[in-house]
């Protein structure tokens, strides 16, 4: 079943291309517009940012900005594509409709998710850091191959938590909230699948991303790259979203 909801996500994507690109593209764009306007790469470029954090001109105003953009324009998305999904609201324009109260509750249930999400990730943090300082000694750090694995260990049981939660979200896009008790009993007896669906997201978000390490020499190309997958992640997770919702909640068969 895990496999079923990743491809079906997917699929939902891929197979409704015209409306993804008139419900995101412009919004996208803003994120793109704003984040490298502000000094803030989508590529995560790890080394840049702490040699200008070392440096003293780390431009954190403008990340502060390209976040708040970035979540403003991510949610009214987001709710846009669950309505066109889930009600088929059909986008007819550049920018799709923007339901303030629907994306105020959008916001107020993600927060709700983040709130919950922070203990579980500080928590499976100090376990494994604990179990993890056994593979290397003192003084030593871990190579990439086990930094990456103990992350993916991190992340599942935040992922897997917040996914059986998540239905909360699509929920509210549609005026329909749902409440975490209620979220956690639709989605109960999915754990496996929830938890194959979870490392296949963590596992695909690292694979699509590893093309950059090969484009550090043509920047132009890793800047489309890292558009390009920003965008499919952004959709492919929000897709994820309104596939739980419409599975477990509605009933609907994963075709």
């Amino acid at each position: 079943m895990g496999w079923q909801i990743f491809l079906h996500s997917v699929r939902q994507v891929i197979g409704n291309m015209d409306a993804a690109l008139r419900i995101s593209g412009a919004l996208f764009l803003v994120q793109v517009v704003v984040s490298y306007a502000m000094g803030v790469s989508l590529s995560g470029d790890r080394a840049a940012m702490e040699q200008r954090m070392v440096a003293g001109d780390f431009p954190w105003l403008g990340m502060i900005l390209a976040i708040a953009v970035t979540l403003a324009t991510g949610m009214w998305i987001a709710v846009a594509w669950h309505r066109y999904v889930l009600k088929v609201e059909k986008p007819t324009t550049l920018i799709p409709p923007f339901h303030g109260d629907r994306i105020l509750g959008y916001l107020g249930k993600s927060i709700l998710l983040i709130i919950i999400a922070i203990p579980i990730a500080l928590v499976a943090s100090f376990i494994v850091g604990f179990v993890f300082s056994a593979f290397y000694t003192t003084g030593q750090m871990p190579g990439m191959g086990l930094g990456i694995l103990a992350g993916i260990i991190v992340m599942l049981p935040v992922i897997v938590v917040i996914y059986r939660m998540s239905v909360i979200l699509p929920g509210s896009a549609l005026g329909q909230p749902l409440g975490l008790r209620e979220a956690w009993s639709k989605t109960a007896g999915s754990s496996g699948a929830i938890v194959f669906l979870a490392v296949l997201s963590i596992v695909a978000a690292i694979a699509i991303d590893l093309p950059l390490m090969l484009m550090g020499s043509v920047p132009l190309l890793g800047f489309v790259w890292a558009t390009a997958t920003a965008w499919l992640k952004m959709m492919v997770g929000i897709s994820i979203l309104t596939t739980l919702y419409g599975h477990f909640v509605e009933g609907r068969a994963l075709v």
